[in-house]
């Protein structure tokens, strides 16, 4: 995403005055908010892979496999102790669950968003080109990828938010 904004850049500042030009200019926020959500988005990703290495699945479900069994056979005094260990292990499994589809999430969004802004610098390079042979009129295609970049960034800021409330329950 940073190649793609650094292009963004490169075009519009190789390009003349003119409408195609002031156009690009005008997308050059959304593409720095974006790519800094991109940025935010990715340390979030990071943080969360580093949580979940801190869980041990296996540990967890052989601790509940292990812990059902004793409640089976466990004496009166003891269920209420085994059961508060079984709604601990349950809690610390939707931690884990949690942050794997936070993660998911993110990654994904992160993924698509990154591709979106590839492509429409692509299709941004592409305009240049054919207007600059006097082929094309791009006011409608500008406007089209104008809303697109802006789905994106709505997009991203929309996950960064989901991720934010998934990592402070």
């Amino acid at each position: 995403a940073g190649s793609a904004a650094r292009g963004f850049g490169e075009l519009s500042a190789s390009m003349g005055a003119g409408p195609l030009a002031e156009r690009i200019a005008l997308m050059r926020p959304q593409i720095d908010d974006s790519t800094a959500t991109l940025e935010r988005l990715a340390e979030q990703a990071s943080l969360t892979g580093a949580a979940l290495a801190r869980f041990d699945l296996e540990r967890l479900r052989q601790e509940r496999t292990r812990l059902t069994r004793a409640r089976k056979g466990a004496r009166e005094e003891l269920v209420h102790d085994l059961d508060r260990a079984l709604a601990s292990l349950a809690s610390q499994q939707a931690v884990v669950e949690r942050l794997a589809q936070t993660s998911s999430q993110v990654l994904a969004r992160m993924e698509s968003s990154t591709i979106s802004i590839e492509g429409l610098l692509a299709r941004l390079v592409e305009l240049s080109a054919m207007t600059a042979t006097g082929a094309l009129e791009p006011t409608r295609v500008l406007d089209e990828l104008a809303d697109n970049l802006e789905g994106v960034r709505q997009g991203l800021h929309e996950t960064e938010q989901i991720t934010r409330d998934a990592l402070d329950r």
